[in-house]
């Protein structure tokens, strides 16, 4: 995952990279509140 986020890092925008890592981060809260009620 960290890889992938190295390569989006350097093959897009910032704000590009901001916006996936915002995503992948809301993901994971997802399912982290949903194993976790």
């Amino acid at each position: 995952m960290l890889a992938m986020l190295g390569i989006v890092n350097e093959s897009s925008t910032k704000k590009m990279n901001f916006l996936n890592v915002a995503l992948w981060v809301r993901r994971e809260a997802t399912i982290y509140f949903v194993k976790n009620p």
